[in-house]
């Protein structure tokens, strides 16, 4: 559930890229890091920050059973978009 609450946070910082936008993966990454990571520095507890952060990047390396189902739910809910646009 946590990691579904926050693997968007970053793009309060960074917003949405989209491929459209022409910022190459890696640079994506790296300025979604650092707003995740400005994001965290808000929280007076290290504790929570270190936790969030480890959870966000489980979510982006999507190597746990969790992170797989998030981002599958995501997609699903980005087609749900397209389909109440057209």
């Amino acid at each position: 559930m946590k990691i579904a609450i926050i693997h968007d946070l970053a793009e309060i910082i960074v917003g949405d890229l989209t491929p459209e936008d022409g910022v190459p993966e890696d640079e994506k990454h790296k300025l979604e890091d650092n707003g995740m990571r400005q994001l965290l520095r808000a929280l007076p507890d290290k504790q929570l920050q270190l936790e969030l952060y480890n959870l966000w990047r489980d979510y982006e390396e999507r190597e746990c059973p969790e992170s797989k189902l998030v981002k599958d739910i995501d997609k699903y809910e980005l087609l749900l978009q397209a389909f109440e646009y057209e």
